[in-house]
């Protein structure tokens, strides 16, 4: 199968996808995502293909959705938000639930949507300049998976959700974002250390391995979880707050470039104190 947006290879059992969109951070818009789904199922229907490695072209694995795109055509009412929340969690679930394991190879920028991708496959190493966050409370919304409590716990997931705040490599590590965290130009043959273990294995042992820790996860209440968090997002995207107000008239008058960028001067001077020794 041919690909605009990413890049697929095989060798030794592994499948490789690298987002390719480097001018764009890697942001995933419809399309990349779709090529993302099919690039996955090309590996599942590949019975050479034991392991798959997800990474990314340039200086991001992927800064999250593609906002451009998304102000371009935005959802018109909050049923049109919940069916676009909805599919955001299937996208997600690609990973998650595949039945051959995923390890996220995370380069550079690993923002929103495109933290919680990495974090919905099996194992994830960093490469030490990696940066994780998810920002999305910053614009009035919230990440559509809500991945993080069952990640990193309550505590963790709700200082990282509740601020917006990017953090190093280290910390996602020491938050469970992250397995490892490797020199940058270590980064591929780490990953591809661990990928040609666990191709070695016999792939029913690990199919098998992989869907009871998931299981245990759905006993516990985590897709229900998924789907109710994705209904009150629906309601929170809907909502015309006075921050919605102000970005929408500004986006109109300066365009969605500095709509943006002045959103983002509204926490650079908060961000820049966590910076500073106390």
């Amino acid at each position: 199968m041919e690909y605009q947006f990413i890049l697929y290879n095989v060798s030794e059992k592994i499948a490789t996808i690298t987002l390719n969109r480097p001018k764009q951070l890697n942001a995933l818009n419809a399309a990349v995502k779709q090529e993302l789904k099919d690039a996955v199922a090309e590996a599942v229907a590949d019975n050479d293909v034991r392991v798959i490695v997800l990474t990314g072209t340039g200086k991001a694995f992927s800064a999250g959705n593609d906002l451009q795109d998304n102000y371009a055509s935005p959802p018109k009412c909050m049923e049109d938000w919940r069916t676009r929340l909805h599919r955001e969690i299937q996208f997600c679930l690609t990973f998650w639930d595949c039945p051959k394991p995923v390890i996220a190879a995370v380069n550079g920028y690993c923002l929103a949507s495109a933290s919680e991708m990495a974090m919905s496959c099996d194992i994830t190493i960093a490469a030490q300049s990696a940066v994780f966050g998810e920002p999305e409370v910053r614009q009035v919304s919230g990440p559509p998976m809500l991945l993080a409590p069952w990640i990193m716990g309550s505590k963790r997931a709700k200082e990282m959700l509740l601020t917006g705040n990017m953090v190093s490599a280290e910390i996602a590590e020491k938050y469970g974002m992250v397995n490892h965290v490797v020199p940058d130009d270590k980064l591929m043959a780490f990953t591809y250390r661990m990928a040609r273990k666990i191709a070695a294995i016999d792939p029913f042992a690990v199919k098998i391995s992989k869907y009871t820790i998931n299981r245990a996860f759905d006993i516990m209440g985590f897709k229900t979880a998924l789907q109710v968090n994705s209904d009150l997002m629906a309601i929170v995207n809907n909502e015309e707050t006075d921050e919605i107000k102000w970005f929408k008239q500004t986006a109109k008058e300066k365009g969605f470039k500095e709509a943006n960028s002045a959103r983002l001067m509204k926490f650079k001077k908060l961000d820049d104190l966590d910076k500073e020794p106390l």
